[in-house]
């Protein structure tokens, strides 16, 4: 039987904010607990997803990390701690945001899931949200304003996604950015865009 394993407060947000990006929790259907698969497209930034395997390394399984035709993916140990973030973050099968997954969410958390599913190109960040659907965009929408970062609902070529009014983008970036691993603070000055293309 597997003894459930402590994250730490860190590893807690990181799993929170990649699970609101492109993380997942997966069950087998005959298993007993679940396991986190943490994914980064081909051609995505694998630094990135080399930070998070980096950080979560205790909580791998042997030989965690594997490449397909579209991505690479990191996979966790089996174990009963993901099952409370199936419980968290998913309904019937699918990821579905709650207050309950939000309100916890720290500037660790809000950092990783920005640069999951990100942009910020002058002055202006979007977040990625189109899996939420109608309720729950609505829903991260209220709650980021509620949070100080006003935005509003978008459509994108039929595609929802969250932006940040362009002084609360500011202010988000501020409270994020110090969360970014050094390799992405070293190439800012080179860059007006940070985080995810094709948003």
């Amino acid at each position: 039987m597997n003894i459930e394993v402590q994250l730490t407060n860190y590893q807690n947000q990181l799993v929170l904010g990649t699970l609101l990006g492109t993380s997942s929790i997966i069950k087998p259907k005959k298993g007993r607990s679940a396991f986190l698969q943490v994914r980064e497209s081909n051609s995505g930034d694998v630094n990135w997803f080399n930070c998070k395997a980096a950080e979560l390394q205790n909580l791998a399984r042997p030989h965690p990390i594997g490449q397909d035709k579209d991505s690479w993916h990191w996979i966790s140990a089996v174990n009963p701690v993901w099952n409370n973030y199936l419980e968290l973050c998913y309904k019937d099968g699918c990821k579905t945001v709650t207050q309950e997954w939000l309100h916890p969410l720290k500037d660790t958390a809000w950092a990783t899931w920005f640069l999951d599913d990100g942009v910020e190109v002058n002055k202006i960040v979007c977040l990625k949200t189109a899996r939420f659907g109608d309720k729950g965009n609505d829903l991260i929408a209220a709650y980021m304003t509620e949070s100080g970062f006003e935005c509003k609902v978008e459509l994108n070529r039929g595609v929802r996604r969250i932006v940040l009014t362009e002084d609360s983008a500011e202010r988000y970036m501020k409270l994020i950015l110090p969360k970014f691993p050094k390799y992405l603070l070293d190439a800012l000055s080179n860059s007006s865009c940070i985080g995810r293309s094709g948003l």
